[in-house]
């Protein structure tokens, strides 16, 4: 932050700490630069803000490229990303429904989901988008282009009826070459009880461990969730989020690259100190619902 900032600046400034998405960042930058004074003294700070625009932006172009050549990409939104995958006719949509704000179409005949369908959910502060892929076919080529989302998400939802279902899902993500997190779920156990293999039993139609899978889906994301504090002030309401084993110095970049080249000590209230505002270096390594005062070098 300038020298005699602007109350203009210093609100865009929070904007861009809590932006989700480089589109956001870029927008909030854009922002702070519109805020910046005209003298010659800012000038390095106008250079230091498209800087990180043109990082951004390159950023941007670099996924862009990755997409091409037949990936049905889907814009990554939220704190988190997980994909939903299973066979026909096995409750995908109605899972999608029960967790989230989207309206997918539900029928009973088979191969109703052609494209992804999106929905996302919070749970304890975070926002989670959940991806529903077409259904598996057992063809190579067609399930390799839908399962690229699954690729790079976070994890993976396997809706499943059966052990048999198990396997063969198990082998097509092996002959994709698909590594990402999973999360085995048995739907219709009112029904079935045939996935005896499943990491949890749910029932979609009477709501049998919906809200624990919310829960579970939330502890296999292994994610922190970190306030910010400015001096004399209460931490910030909603938290940024982190992966875990994250350290201080990950959060000083994440709010704002110089910071770990300015970083002096941090002040922490929470689960990682041992008592209220504990102060530390900047490889610290955070836990879960700390509440972080970095303090820059003058």
């Amino acid at each position: 932050m300038t020298v005699n900032a602007s109350p203009e600046y210093i609100a865009a400034e929070k904007e861009y700490l809590f932006a989700r998405t480089n589109e956001e960042k870029i927008a909030c930058l854009e922002k702070m630069i519109s805020f910046v004074p005209g003298h010659k003294g800012a000038e390095n700070l106008r250079a230091n803000l498209r800087a990180r625009i043109a990082k951004l932006k390159k950023i941007q172009e670099e996924k862009r490229k990755k997409k091409s050549g037949g990936s049905r990409g889907v814009k990554r939104s939220g704190d988190a990303q997980i994909t939903i995958i299973g066979f026909t006719n096995i409750g995908r949509s109605s899972l999608l429904a029960a967790l989230t704000n989207a309206t997918p179409k539900i029928a009973e005949f088979e191969y109703t989901t052609l494209h992804p369908e999106i929905g996302t959910f919070e749970y304890e502060g975070c926002k989670i988008q959940m991806i529903e892929l077409p259904a598996l076919t057992g063809d190579l080529e067609r399930d390799s282009e839908n399962l690229s989302i699954a690729r790079t998400s976070d994890l993976i939802l396997i809706l499943v009826i059966s052990n048999e279902d198990i396997d063969r899902i198990f082998e097509e993500l092996k002959r994709v070459k698909i590594s990402t997190p999973r999360f085995v779920i048995a739907n219709k156990s009112d029904i079935y009880a045939k996935a005896t293999r499943a990491d949890l039993f749910i029932s979609v139609k009477t709501g049998q461990n919906i809200e624990r899978l919310k829960k579970e889906i939330f502890e296999r994301l292994n994610i922190l969730r970190i306030y910010t504090k400015e001096p004399g002030k209460k931490p910030s309401e909603r938290p940024l989020v982190l992966k875990k084993r994250a350290n201080i110095k990950t959060l000083a970049k994440h709010i704002r690259e110089d910071f770990v080249d300015r970083f002096d000590f941090a002040l922490i209230w929470g689960p990682s100190a041992k008592f209220p505002g504990q102060k530390f270096g900047i490889d610290h390594e955070l836990k879960d619902r700390d509440a972080v005062e970095i303090h820059l070098k003058k």
